[in-house]
């Protein structure tokens, strides 16, 4: 055993017992189990019905691990464990957890000292991971919750999930511990979409609420955070309301549900109710981080860019200027004090074409995150764009030593997706010189980007099952036409794959000299496989798709990738034959607004902005635009009156 039931003192009575219930958690039950060494002397693991080697994993720290049959009652199953509990304290914490260890002795003096006489929950800071996975992190979401409690007072869990520690005589005094800082990475996509998490709580949470079972503001704060999650967001914001009216200002979860609240408001385009959640929850944590950025949210989906570039970055200020004094600046959201006002300012510098500023957003970005992917693909863009390969390479050196083997892989992804044949190249013999390993798809993608047949031919030999059908199928579509070899998507013939099956129609019809080129009703995979033989630079099949089979929709689209990308001529002169025909739609007006507002000429702006006035589709942005830059008070005052018909449940916003 790890782990000795006996304190350092060798008294009887363990000081912390670890109380856990599992199911199949193999993947990161030992990471758990590590993490408490030297802090928890009772380690109690009560398993729902593993089938993979978690009770095995759980006898290497511990001889009491527990079968318990589940009942779709978390409470129930942590009740299990907590009665099982011999020590003064009792820490519980979920497989996808672990503690920051380094101040155990800090911790464990703190609870050797504090008398047990009284019911005490202590209230810890989770910081709960969220993004792909846990090794492909997008930020860091704070939360509290009470997890250390003392033991002998009859306390237990009630709830069938998201279980509270209930008092059965009484209240129970919560202290704030600092000192134990708890990690979660349960929030990840990969985790939600192995377990099924939202379907499973849902379930649980639809039968208690059909037994009568949901009464409290929490309970109804925590069914709405599920119906959340699982994008149902007008459930979300009936309970969330629910919950706001019968909770108390006080409660942990308050200030989480008003957030909630602002952001399903905002989706919702029920801006209005968002701007009231939003000055509430200014004058209540107003010295915190998160309704400022809130704030910018909101000034930026309303159209009115400049309000919000100054709010997020005022949000920005206030963050680095608590940070120098050693002060927390986010109240629940770590990213809203940084790097998401960072994320929403480089899309606006942008739309303004302050390319230098756009610049110096997307370093700060990766300078806080480096694995911020889409960060680093537009910056790569950027300077690709405006500055010489060597001076490219020079300054991604610097940002990402070249002496870790992983930032090889990276950048060499990074500059193939964006078709940068010499500084792919640079970096795939980086890759290979150093013994890494690009996967099969992307040595294609290399191998088609640099003309180098042998290669392509030499991978396709060695592709696994574990490749992407429809990437490789799409490479060896590309492939055929680039070196007009119709042998590439011979294999492609008779596929139960839908887009495979296309692929090797519309190749065979390319290499037959008038014949018709087969439809798709997919428009999206159409768009896709047009960006790659744009990107791969296979000119000649790409024009042709786009005379014979572009629709105004597919332009649409194609036109803001290429002004997205900073390729302005190809997305004008797109716009321009979109605007010829009336077919440009309101995203490609708003492009060529702010163009012209911050590069071109203003007065075109403003024609451009009340020509795109009499679509039927013209959106609160474009409304925001004209407000925010307009000095003309006559028509203002049309465009009010226009507004107000169009968007009556805006009118009351207090900044038109």
């Amino acid at each position: 055993m790890i782990y000795s039931r006996f304190t350092s003192g060798g008294t009887m009575q363990p000081l912390l017992s670890l109380c856990m219930i599992v199911k199949d958690e193999e993947k990161v039950l030992r990471r758990c189990l590590n993490s408490v060494a030297g802090l928890a002397d009772e380690i109690i693991i009560v398993d729902t019905g593993s089938t993979d080697t978690t009770k095995q994993i759980a006898y290497q720290y511990t001889d009491k691990v527990f079968d318990y049959q589940w009942t779709n009652d978390f409470a129930a199953a942590r009740n299990e464990a907590v009665r099982r509990a011999t020590g003064r304290w009792i820490l519980t914490l979920d497989a996808d957890e672990y503690v920051q260890n380094h101040n155990v002795i800090e911790l464990r003096a703190h609870l050797e000292n504090t008398p047990g006489t009284e019911p005490i929950g202590f209230v810890v800071p989770i910081l709960n991971f969220s993004g792909y996975s846990e090794h492909q992190t997008t930020g860091i979401l704070q939360s509290t919750a009470l997890r250390i409690f003392s033991n002998g007072h009859q306390l237990y869990y009630a709830g069938a999930i998201h279980e509270q520690v209930i008092n059965p005589q009484g209240s129970i005094k919560h202290v704030s511990l600092s000192s134990c800082i708890i990690f979660h990475t349960g929030y990840t996509e990969q985790t939600h979409k192995e377990k099924n998490k939202t379907k499973r709580n849902l379930d649980i949470l639809d039968k208690v609420k059909n037994q009568g079972g949901l009464k409290t503001p929490y309970d109804f704060f925590t069914l709405a955070n599920e119906y959340f999650t699982a994008g149902e967001l007008k459930k979300s914001l009936y309970y969330y309301e629910k919950a706001q009216r019968g909770a108390k200002p006080t409660e942990a979860f308050f200030p989480h549900c008003i957030e909630r609240l602002t952001r399903v408001n905002l989706t919702l385009e029920r801006f209005k109710e968002a701007e009231l959640l939003i000055e509430d929850g200014l004058k209540r944590w107003g010295s915190f981080a998160d309704f400022h950025f809130l704030k910018g949210l909101l000034y930026e989906v309303c159209g009115f860019s400049g309000n919000a570039i100054a709010q997020y970055e005022e949000t920005i200020r206030m963050a680095e200027k608590k940070e120098a004094q050693d002060e927390p600046y986010w109240l629940l959201n770590l990213e809203y004090g940084k790097m998401l006002p960072y994320e929403r300012l480089t899309d606006l510098y942008y739309k303004q074409r302050d390319l230098q500023k756009t610049v110096f957003a997307l370093t700060k970005l990766l300078n806080m995150n480096p694995q911020h992917y889409q960060s680093l693909i537009k910056l790569a863009l950027l300077l690709t764009k405006n500055e010489s390969e060597t001076a490219v390479i020079s300054f991604f050196e610097k940002m990402f030593p070249s002496h870790e083997k992983s930032n090889h892989l990276l950048l060499f992804k990074t500059f193939l997706l964006l078709g940068e044949p010499g500084i792919s190249k640079y970096y795939y013999e980086k890759v290979v010189t150093h013994g890494g390993k690009a996967n099969q798809s992307d040595v294609l993608r290399y191998a088609i980007l640099t003309r180098d047949r042998n290669l392509f031919e030499a991978e396709l030999l060695s592709i696994s099952n574990e490749s992407s059908v429809e990437d490789i199928s799409k490479l060896k579509f590309v492939a055929s036409v680039l070196w007009d070899d119709q042998e590439f998507i011979g294999t492609l013939s008779g596929s139960e794959n839908e887009a495979v099956n296309y692929l090797y129609e519309l190749g065979t019809a390319l290499h037959l000299p008038n014949t018709e080129l087969p439809q798709t009703k997919d428009e999206g995979f159409l768009y896709a496989l047009l960006i790659d033989l744009f990107v791969l630079r296979a000119d000649s099949t790409y024009d042709r798709l786009i005379n014979e089979m572009a629709t105004p929709s597919l332009i649409n689209k194609l036109s803001h990738y290429f002004y997205r990308q900073n390729m302005l001529e190809m997305a004008f002169q797109y716009y321009s034959l979109l605007m010829e025909n009336g077919e440009l739609g309101m995203d490609g007006y708003l492009n060529l607004i702010w163009y012209q507002l911050f590069e071109g000429d203003r007065e075109d702006a403003f024609l451009l902005m009340q020509q795109a006035f009499q679509l039927k589709s013209s959106s609160l942005a474009l409304f925001g635009t004209w407000f925010e830059h307009s000095q003309n008070a006559e028509l203002n005052k049309q465009y009010k009156q226009l507004f107000q018909d169009r968007f009556p449940a805006h009118k009351s916003l207090s900044f038109i």
